[in-house]
């Protein structure tokens, strides 16, 4: 059987997760937790802004969900298969591109509910062409330093700073808060991330454990930050 046939007859039920180090398991797991999560609450923002007639915060909190839910299943995957396997190095592309999508998706409902105007629509179409150029990039190089790919995330992630104002104004307080606390912990996770990769492999996999824990904590937040305060406006 040639390379190709068995890399298309590989399937999940292949996967024998007594051969998963435990590192890769917790990761397959808690992510696959992000994904029901991700699921019920794309479900539960979607189905309020229709019930309420609200058919652009329904769509964007589509847009935001399905990048969310994305994210987990293409950890998952990646994390779940076999390390060395030709199948899991096509899940980690997809892994890190997923990451580009998140951060886009994230940025569309509060720039296009909380600041509904010609300046939500420029850090709108600034951050989704950052996301392409990022998904083409990651394409074609799929090995780019841990570091490197960090910094892109973290500068696509803080462009809102630019329109910290408006938003700050939109929003109380306490939804500020959580804004800018899931922005926080998504960079402590980037960064931890990105230094991780300068250990050996012990701290490695325990610094990518607390990795995977802080991008739970961070989506959860700014999941509330739409359920709780987006999604009145």
């Amino acid at each position: 059987m040639s390379r190709e046939n068995k890399l298309k007859n590989y399937s999940l039920s292949d996967v024998n997760t007594s051969k998963i180090p435990k590192n890769e398991l917790f990761s397959s797991i808690s992510h696959l937790f992000g994904i029901i999560l991700s699921i019920i609450g794309t479900t539960i923002l979607v189905t309020i802004s229709t019930l309420k007639k609200k058919d652009l915060h329904a769509l964007v909190f589509f847009i935001y969900g399905f990048s969310m839910t994305l994210l987990y299943v293409m950890s998952t995957l990646y994390h779940i298969f076999p390390k060395g396997s030709k199948i899991k190095q096509i899940f980690r592309k997809f892994d890190h591109i997923s990451i580009f999508i998140l951060i886009a998706g994230t940025y569309t409902p509060a720039c296009a509910i909380l600041v509904p105007n010609k300046s939500g629509i420029i850090i709108l179409c600034i951050v989704w062409s950052m996301a392409i150029i990022g998904i083409i990039f990651k394409a074609i190089f799929t090995n780019s330093p841990g570091w490197f790919n960090g910094s892109i995330f973290i500068i696509m992630g803080w462009i809102i700073l630019f329109k910290i104002k408006p938003i700050y104004k939109a929003l109380n307080g306490k939804g500020f808060f959580w804004l800018v606390f899931g922005g926080i912990v998504y960079t402590i996770g980037g960064i931890v991330y990105a230094l991780s990769k300068k250990f050996n492999p012990t701290i490695n996999m325990k610094m990518h454990d607390v990795f995977h824990i802080l991008i739970i904590i961070a989506s959860a937040s700014h999941f509330w930050l739409m359920l709780k305060y987006i999604s009145n406006f």
